[in-house]
């Protein structure tokens, strides 16, 4: 994932940006999602004021994913097996600050 930071304090900082993904839409009812999942972060190291820097958040497939103990086991390609299910339908992805201070969302899926 690629968005832009931008300092509008006054004075040069860090900024550590968290990207969170949101439960599930379409899940079995014995499958319970956290309402936000942290699923990446990058800190942005001295940031001037006014400046603004591209920062890339490398957001793993398997953030979308819950694990289901009673689908068949699948065998990837690699050779490996699970059992992780994408669920269908959309989630939405928080970033921003904290959990507590999203500044921005956005649906994927």
């Amino acid at each position: 994932m690629r968005l832009k930071v931008k300092n509008t304090g006054a004075a040069a900082g860090d900024e550590i940006v968290q990207v969170y993904v949101g439960g599930a839409a379409e899940v079995p009812a014995y499958i319970q999602m956290a309402k936000k999942q942290l699923a990446g972060f990058a800190r942005v190291k001295n940031i001037a004021p006014g400046e603004v820097r591209e920062v890339e958040i490398p957001v793993d497939n398997r953030m979308l994913c819950y694990w289901d103990p009673s689908a068949i086991l699948m065998i990837r390609e690699d050779g490996t097996k699970d059992k992780w299910t994408r669920p269908a339908g959309s989630r939405t992805v928080y970033i921003g600050a904290s959990s507590r201070d999203i500044r921005l969302e956005m649906s994927v899926g």
